[in-house]
């Protein structure tokens, strides 16, 4: 457990912290992250893009986070929720997570994750689809680009850390330099 939280600390950190400008007073946030991670740490945003969501999911017993995921929008700044408080807490329920900023309203245009790592399930290894793969510094970066849409996912030890842009303006070369940024 201690393992599982601070590889997910480390990636919170840098992932807040990289290439981004501190645009909101996070201070409540932070509070409850410390709570969770045991550490102190800032949220940033990248430029031009605003925090929307930011929840954490526990594995199938509620006990261990397995996944962290943030979300932004190309909005300027938050407005209402998106969802009641109740509609908020049966989601949180039902799919054993827990919110720590919003959901906020607003289109997600890119979105990060890291989740535990399953050789057998990666969705790289998806046989539909195309992935390029390069190296990332000592790690393998698999890219799938469309029209619409850039995911990139990168295996590093137990965890694989995804970084999904549904944003066109949003280049595959502008999302991997993010990623290489968390990831090394």
């Amino acid at each position: 457990m201690v393992k599982i939280k601070k590889v997910i600390l480390l990636f919170v950190i840098m992932l807040f912290a990289a290439g981004c400008t501190n645009s909101g007073d996070y201070s409540e946030v932070e509070g409850e992250l410390q709570t969770i991670f045991g550490e102190d740490l800032s949220i940033m945003e990248p430029e031009g893009y605003t925090l929307i969501d930011a929840h954490v999911r526990y594995d199938s017993q509620g006990d261990l986070v397995d996944e962290a995921r943030l979300i932004y929008s190309d909005i300027q700044q938050v407005g209402d929720l998106a969802a009641s408080k109740e509609e908020i807490e049966s989601k949180e329920e039902r799919d054993q997570l827990e919110y720590i900023y919003g959901p906020y309203e607003g289109e997600e245009k890119i979105r990060v994750e890291v989740s535990y790592f399953d050789e057998v399930t990666a969705p790289y290894l998806d046989p539909n689809q195309s992935f390029e793969v390069i190296s990332v510094g000592e790690h393998d970066a698999y890219i799938n680009q469309s029209s619409d849409r850039v995911q990139i996912y990168i295996p590093v030890d137990d965890w694989l850390y995804e970084g999904v842009s549904s944003e066109a303006n949003v280049s595959e070369d502008e999302l991997l330099t993010y990623m290489e940024m968390v990831v090394n």
